[in-house]
């Protein structure tokens, strides 16, 4: 509750828990098992504690989480994306893609998926996805905004921000070129 102490729930997951968000009053996390061909799992909590796992449909490892326009929208390898109005349900979605994607955000009335070999793909609906160029062929792992731009991090120190997840502009790394970014965050 404070940041400084840390109790340790009861989470049933057996899998390598990859990503979190928070938000409709549920905690959702994304994770995998280590075993090959083991199904995507997710599981959800209201309190951070007790958690409940539920069926993604789908045995693709799942990598990134996040919520906007009234559904959740999980995003993972061969291009797989999912979307749950309810956290708990879950619909398998077209993205056009066979690339693995990394990362998912909702910004500006739009979600922002971001994958291996530079790929970007857009949505208003979370259901109809368009894929954008990113003018990189690196792999793009980690994503965030705030109100003015999206700032998208990735393999060989690569970084982009783009102000409508439309047009993307490489900027300059504070890294070198033989490190990978794995995510990013604003605060």
């Amino acid at each position: 509750p404070n940041g400084l102490t840390w109790t340790h729930g009861n989470s049933s997951m057996a899998n390598w828990t990859y990503s979190l968000t928070s938000s409709n009053g549920l905690f959702i996390t994304t994770s995998f098992s280590p075993v090959p061909n083991s199904p995507g799992a997710i599981s959800s909590s209201p309190d951070g504690v007790t958690w409940t796992s539920s069926s993604s449909g789908t045995t693709n490892p799942l990598y990134g989480f996040t919520y906007g326009n009234g559904q959740f929208v999980a995003v993972g390898n061969w291009g797989t994306i999912l979307s749950s109005t309810d956290g708990v349900s879950w619909t398998s979605r077209a993205s056009g893609s066979t690339i693995s994607l990394k990362g998912v955000t909702y910004c500006k009335g739009q979600f922002v998926a971001v994958g291996y070999s530079g790929t970007i793909l857009t949505s208003t609906d979370g259901v109809t996805w368009t894929s954008r160029t990113s003018g990189t062929n690196n792999n793009l792992c980690g994503i965030t905004h705030d109100n003015d731009q999206l700032v998208v991090v990735g393999n060989s120190g690569i970084f982009l921000t783009s102000p409508d997840g439309a047009t993307w502009t490489n900027r300059t790394s504070v890294t070198t070129n033989d490190k990978s970014l794995a995510s990013v965050t604003y605060g």
